[in-house]
């Protein structure tokens, strides 16, 4: 209820600042998105909620590259996935490539109140855009995600390793569809076994009014090795907003 509380006052925030600071925020840029799926899997293949979660996050930028993301997920039947978090980044060029650095605190279990299962992160991503032909985009890319947990918490960090490419495809002006299969090698992370897992997500981008876009999206993930995880289907669907 608390995570609910302040992606409300944070978006009526947004909405006040748009209509009477535009002006004045000119360099500055939002999105609001929120997420329905029926569970909650992570990048690498573990399941955090076995059931249906909402997804609200919230990302401010600065025409410099530089924003700050907060991400929920709350399970709708318990508390089991219940998750909040905070970025600090940069994403912009360089060289050519599509480059993205942030630091990030994942707040887990009981949120808000202890550091008991808390990690620190660090992500970069690097990828390269090639338009193949007309309106038909492919982005080859890498992500390293290392994990600190926090002093006091029983679980342990690691480093996550992804290799992928997504592929973007624009119908019409309104209406692009994209796929990204990516592959997860997870070290050390919670404590567990090396893993890997291989995963496909697809979805279709429909700018339905403005800043509107209604997101449909559907994800399989498979463990390529002899670990305790199975393969998982994910689907559902996000609605966002931008503020520019």
């Amino acid at each position: 209820m608390k995570s609910y509380v302040c992606f409300a006052v944070a978006f009526v925030t947004l909405v006040c600042f748009e209509t009477s600071y535009a002006e004045g925020l000119k360099d500055f840029s939002a999105n609001a998105e929120v997420s329905v799926l029926n569970k909650y899997v992570t990048i690498s293949g573990s399941t955090c909620e076995p059931d249906a979660v909402v997804q609200p996050s919230l990302t401010i930028s600065h025409s410099s590259g530089l924003y700050a993301n907060i991400w929920n997920s709350t399970g709708f039947e318990g508390y089991e996935g219940d998750e909040i978090d905070y970025y600090l980044g940069w994403a912009g060029d360089v060289v050519g490539f599509n480059a993205d650095i942030s630091v990030g605190y994942y707040d887990l279990r009981d949120l808000f109140s202890g550091r008991s299962g808390n990690f620190w992160t660090v992500i970069g991503r690097l990828g390269k855009t090639f338009n193949i032909e007309n309106f038909l985009s492919v982005e080859p890319f890498v992500r390293i995600e290392g994990d600190i947990a926090e002093r006091d918490t029983d679980l342990g960090g690691g480093v996550l390793y992804t290799g992928g490419m997504r592929i973007e495809k624009l119908l019409r002006p309104f209406l692009s569809m994209w796929c990204e299969p990516r592959v997860t090698y997870t070290e050390g992370v919670y404590s567990s076994e090396p893993t890997t897992t291989g995963q496909y997500e697809m979805g279709i981008d429909w700018n339905c009014w403005r800043a509107l876009t209604i997101t449909p999206t559907a994800m399989i993930s498979i463990p390529t090795d002899k670990v305790d995880r199975e393969t998982e289907f994910v689907f559902g669907g996000a609605i966002s907003y931008g503020f520019n």
